[in-house]
């Protein structure tokens, strides 16, 4: 259940389609972003967050992989974990960057995943689950990143 005073966001979820080998790009508002702070450093003195949870308010355009929908990015979105472009990349805030389309894999990593992570500082996700009980006006999907 979203909580009704918390502060909202905008993030940006993309997620990699096989078959036109690119990534689809889906902005979602009214989300919530909650994070935990650490005393963790990463190697530019950063401090790193124990957990991200993002809390977005579900839509009929989200394709539940959980349950065995297939998403083949022609409309609506979901969020995936997994290994390498199995998974989703998450921005807070509302992302402009466009994946081109993959032609080889190596130099595609090198060229356009590493320079995205650096820029961005994207967030993969490590748990997803989907509240979808009761009157759907509480429905959500909580990702943990």
């Amino acid at each position: 259940m979203l909580p009704r005073n918390a502060a909202k966001t905008t993030i940006t979820v993309y997620t990699y389609i096989p078959s036109v080998k690119t990534f689809h790009r889906a902005v979602l508002h009214d989300c919530i972003w909650t994070q935990e702070k650490s005393a963790h450093r990463d190697q530019y003195g950063t401090a790193l967050p124990d957990n991200i949870r993002i809390q977005i308010p579900y839509d009929y355009k989200y394709f539940s992989t959980q349950n065995g929908e297939e998403f083949d990015g022609l409309g609506g979105w979901t969020a995936r974990m997994g290994a390498e472009l199995e998974h989703s990349y998450i921005v807070k805030g509302d992302c402009s960057f466009r994946f081109p389309t993959v032609a080889d894999m190596d130099e595609y990593v090198l060229t356009v995943i590493v320079p995205f992570e650096k820029k961005f500082r994207p967030h993969r996700p490590k748990r997803i689950e989907e509240h979808l009980t009761g009157s759907r006006n509480l429905w959500s999907i909580e990702v943990t990143v």
